[in-house]
C-alpha cells in the first residue's frame, strides 16, 4: 500500500515474464467467467466488474537467473534467441542435451553432415542426423533431427522442426516449419509465415508474409490452391475466425517478431485524432465518441477522488469503494 511506504520506485527497465502465481480463488473465477481467456482479461474483469476490496495483485522483480514463458510466436522467437546466445546460462543447450558447443554459438548433435562449402554463421542449433547440401547458408536458426537440407538453401531466423525435407534453391526467412514438412525446389517463404505438420509446398512458389499453411492428411477430398502451394503442394491457407480470435492473437499476427505496418499505424493515429473534428461523422463514429466520452468522465472522476483522498487523508478502503461506485 502506498500509505505504508515513504517512497516509491518507478522502473522503466523491466520485462514481463508472463508467469503468474495465483491464489486458490482464481481458477474458479476463470471457470465462472467465459470471457476470461488470458491474465489481462482476468485483471481487467476484476477491475471493471468486481470489487477491488480484499483483492491484491503483487509484482516480484527477479534479480538473478532467467525467467520467461512462451505465450505467442514473438516470445517463442525471443526466448529461443536468448538460449542460443547463452543469456540463459547455466540453462544452455550443451548442459541440457548431448551436443557439442562451438564458437559463435553453434550447437551440433551427433550425425550432422555438412558439405565443405556449407556456411554456418552464428547462433545455430542442429539436431541428430541432419544434413546440409553445398553452398547452403544458415544463421540465427534451429534445425531439428533427421532433416535433409538441399544445395544453395538460405535459412535465416527460422525454426525447423524434425523430419523436414528442403530441396535445392529454397529461401526461408523468419518463419516456423513444423514436423514432416516437405519443401520442393525454389520455394521462398517470407517473414512471419507458419507451415504446419505434413504440408508440402512447391516447386517454384513464393509465399507472402504472414501466410499460415496447414494440411490434414486424414481429411479427404480437399482441393489445394496450386497458385499458393504449388503444382505438387498439399496444404491450405489458414484464415482465423474473426469472431473467435482474441485481440492478442490478432496483434501477434500483424506485428509478428517486431514487424509492423507503419502506414497502418499512422492511419490509425490519424483516424483517432480526427474523430472529433469531422462534422460529417457516421453513426458508428458517434457511438465511438460517446464511449470515449464516458471513459474520460470516469477517468476524471477517479483522478478527482484520488486527489481529494490524498488531500483529506481519506481511508484507503473508503477510497476504493468510492472509485468502484464511480463505474456505475
Amino acid at each position: 500500500k502506498f500509505q505504508d511506504n515513504a517512497s516509491v520506485d518507478i522502473h522503466h527497465d523491466l520485462q514481463d515474464t508472463h508467469i503468474s502465481i495465483c491464489s486458490v480463488s482464481v481458477p474458479p473465477l476463470f471457470t465462472d467467467n467465459f470471457d476470461y481467456e488470458t491474465r489481462d482479461h482476468f485483471i481487467d474483469g476484476i477491475i471493471v466488474h468486481e470489487e477491488l476490496l480484499g483483492h491484491s495483485i503483487y509484482a516480484h522483480i527477479v534479480d538473478t537467473g532467467y525467467c520467461a514463458r512462451v505465450n505467442n510466436i514473438s516470445s517463442y522467437d525471443r526466448i529461443c534467441k536468448d538460449i542460443l546466445q547463452r543469456f540463459t546460462h547455466p540453462t544452455v543447450p550443451e548442459m541440457q542435451t548431448s551436443c557439442t558447443y562451438q564458437r559463435h554459438n553453434i550447437y551440433k548433435k551427433t550425425g550432422v553432415h555438412l558439405e565443405v562449402d556449407t556456411k554456418i554463421k552464428e547462433n545455430v542449433a542442429i539436431g541428430t542426423d541432419s544434413s546440409f547440401g553445398s553452398k547452403t547458408f544458415i544463421t540465427n536458426s534451429t534445425v531439428g533431427s533427421n532433416c535433409r537440407i538441399g544445395n544453395n538453401v538460405t535459412i535465416e531466423d527460422t525454426y525447423i522442426w524434425d523430419n523436414v525435407v528442403i530441396e535445392d534453391n529454397c529461401v526461408l526467412k523468419q518463419c516456423i516449419i513444423a514436423d514432416n514438412v516437405h519443401l520442393k525446389s525454389n520455394v521462398t517463404i517470407k517473414g512471419g509465415s507458419l507451415i504446419s505438420y505434413n504440408a508440402v509446398l512447391g516447386p517454384n512458389i513464393t509465399l507472402k508474409k504472414f501466410t499460415h499453411i496447414f494440411y490434414d492428411k486424414d481429411k479427404k477430398g480437399v482441393k489445394f490452391d496450386k497458385s499458393i502451394v504449388g503444382n505438387e503442394g498439399k496444404g491450405v491457407v489458414y484464415i482465423a475466425d474473426k469472431d473467435e480470435e482474441s485481440e492478442e492473437e490478432e496483434a501477434v499476427f500483424e506485428e509478428i517478431w517486431g514487424e509492423s505496418d507503419d502506414e497502418n499505424e499512422d492511419e490509425d493515429k490519424w483516424t483517432t485524432s480526427t474523430t472529433f473534428s469531422d462534422n460529417n461523422t457516421s453513426d458508428n463514429e458517434l457511438i465511438d465518441t460517446d464511449l470515449v466520452d464516458d471513459t474520460k468522465v470516469f477517468f476524471d472522476e477517479v483522478v478527482d477522488s484520488l486527489q481529494r483522498g490524498i488531500k483529506e487523508r481519506v481511508d484507503c478502503d473508503n477510497l476504493i469503494l468510492e472509485i468502484n461506485s464511480s463505474k456505475y
